[in-house]
């Protein structure tokens, strides 16, 4: 138990003598937590060997006798079921008493009772000695726990102060309660953090004033402070493939009162090596339009532009597309999306039969489920995203001078393990099938090289350049697919210094699909470091059976925003 509970460095045996109280002071609470209520630490002995390079501790504790449950009453417990009461209370008749666990337990008792609308409720003599009694000198205890409900609360009236440009509506529409509905504890704070998360609001604060005259009948005041609705962020950043790199963004969060967010987005980059196109550039003009014709549906329609390098070719694009996304489940988190885009994309590519202005119209359905513990830094737990999309000359894909249909399907999974203190494990499995659904004597009818699949680089096969697996001189007129496997351990160095050895496997296939056939794989080792202008990455990832011509390893460097 002294081993289990003590901090990493005794865990590992090195002597640390302030920890060495603080670890038996754990044995202690542990001794209490299996009802061996009167332990206690008398004395802890070191003694030192002549060399001064070991020491033998000798811990004198002070066990006393075990007190043991004899009986549990539950009374005035008519809104809970008494059996589900007795459950919250996390004791049990025949086993120790832990004191620790059961004031844990009343207080999950009252927070089920407030999460049924008694908001007042209260333990009778909580505090006292009258819930537990003791006898046999203290070997046995007798726990008698007495609820009082109090009524359930409804919401009789909901007002609403500090509002200047913001519609009320807005608010209304957030909090999951209406007049007449039971008041849950649970639904006040889902009210906070709905509104706070609007982004609107600097400052939220909800208040349940009584009126006495009517107990159950509650008046609900929100208090919320206006913030600025504006944003302007911008930063720069390097990246060792695409040189320089620009971010900038405005956006108005507020438009007519609505929560209507209008932003304008830039993402730029010049390489320095390489370089087909002066300047890279994606430049995105969004709208965000919550409660779109029912509540968490949001609309988003965007226009983007876009001069962008490929590894074979280069593309200058016009795009409009709407997306309407909803939340299905809170727990775990659940989305969908449903897209439609329309492209004019004109390919710069040294095949005649490729080097054309293309007109793309597409249907895409999505699914994203996320049970990380933190979308940024996530240290456990699973996420994974599905997506379909369905180019067509029924969606306005081009049909003349030859056609444009293709389908596509995109699966990822990324999973996040705990393996001991500081130390996750990431797995990842990708994978996507695309298929060409024209059919066509014209040697141009097949998928577009701006839609086709390509694999390499730091954020799929580390050891190989990006896009350096690609089809991009070959017509696909049947099917593409490819596999992607990653699996890295996140080690801590020093404060915000991690250390990644992975290991990636990929392939990229042609009219059929493997799981196992013509994998490429690489292997290798990064340092990330997070500072105050931005995270600085650095991977050196080397090729397992590298082919003819092939450089052996790529490294892949970068700092700031990319």
């Amino acid at each position: 138990i002294f081993f289990e509970e003590a901090p990493p460095l005794l865990k590992r045996r090195i002597y640390v003598e302030r920890e060495i109280e603080k670890a038996a002071e754990l044995v202690i609470q542990r001794l209490k937590t299996a009802g061996y209520l009167t332990a206690k630490l008398v004395t802890v002995n070191r003694r030192f060997n002549p060399a001064k390079d070991r020491v033998s501790i000798r811990l004198y504790l002070f066990e006393g006798d075990q007190t043991l449950v004899r009986s549990v009453r539950l009374r005035g417990s008519s809104a809970i079921a008494a059996a589900r009461g007795l459950e919250l209370l996390r004791v049990k008749e025949g086993l120790p008493l832990n004191l620790f666990s059961f004031g844990e337990g009343l207080e999950a008792l009252k927070a089920a009772y407030r999460a049924k609308g008694y908001l007042e409720v209260v333990i009778a003599h909580e505090g006292s000695d009258r819930i537990v009694r003791y006898s046999d000198s203290n070997r046995t205890a007798e726990v008698d726990v007495e609820v009082v409900e109090g009524v359930q609360s409804r919401v009789s009236k909901i007002t609403i102060e500090g509002l200047s440009a913001t519609r009320e509506f807005v608010v209304l529409r957030e909090l999951p309660f209406h007049e007449g509905d039971v008041l849950a504890e649970p639904l006040i704070a889902e009210a906070q953090t709905r509104l706070r998360r609007l982004g609107v609001f600097s400052n939220v604060t909800l208040r349940v004033l009584e009126q006495p005259k009517e107990p159950s009948r509650k008046i609900v005041q929100v208090f919320v402070q206006e913030g600025t609705p504006g944003l302007v962020a911008g930063g720069i950043g390097y990246r060792n493939d695409l040189g320089a790199r620009l971010f900038a963004q405005t956006a108005y969060t507020n438009i007519g009162g609505r929560n209507q967010t209008l932003s304008f987005n830039l993402v730029s980059n010049r390489r320095f090596v390489e370089r087909r196109v002066p300047v890279e550039y994606q430049a995105q003009v969004g709208y965000v339009w919550p409660w779109f014709v029912a509540e968490g549906v949001t609309l988003r329609p965007t226009m983007s532009f876009e001069r962008a390098q490929y590894a074979k070719f280069d593309v200058a694009s016009l795009s409009l597309a709407g997306t309407i996304d909803k939340r299905l489940l809170r727990n775990p988190n659940l989305y969908a999306a449903f897209t439609y885009s329309l492209e004019r994309t004109e390919q710069n590519a040294p095949d005649p039969l490729d080097d054309q202005t293309l007109t793309i119209g597409a249907l895409s359905p999505s699914i994203r489920l996320d049970m990380r513990d933190n979308p940024l830094a996530p240290t456990r737990g699973f996420f994974g995203t599905l997506t379909y999309e369905w180019a067509d000359p029924s969606f306005f894909s081009q049909a003349a001078p030859f056609p444009i249909g293709y389908t596509r399907f995109q699966m990822r999974t990324d999973y996040f393990v705990p393996i001991s203190a500081g130390i996750t494990g990431f797995f990842s499995f990708r994978t996507g099938i695309e298929r060409n659904t024209q059919v066509s004597d014209d040697p141009r009818v097949a998928i577009p090289l701006v839609k086709q699949f390509t694999v390499g680089g730091a954020g799929s096969l580390r050891g190989f350049k990006e896009q350096e697996l690609n089809l991009q001189d070959i017509a696909i007129r049947g099917t593409a697919a490819y596999v992607n496997y990653r699996a890295q351990l996140d080690l801590p160095i020093a404060g915000a210094m991690r250390f990644g050895p992975f290991v990636d496997a990929a392939n990229l296939t042609v009219d059929r699909f493997s799981l196992t056939e013509e994998m490429r794989i690489g292997a290798g080792a990064g340092v990330h470091y997070q500072t105050p202008v931005g995270p600085v990455n650095f991977d050196l990832g080397f090729k397992i059976k590298p082919r003819p011509g092939e450089s052996p390893y790529h490294f892949y460097f970068s700092i700031g925003i990319i």
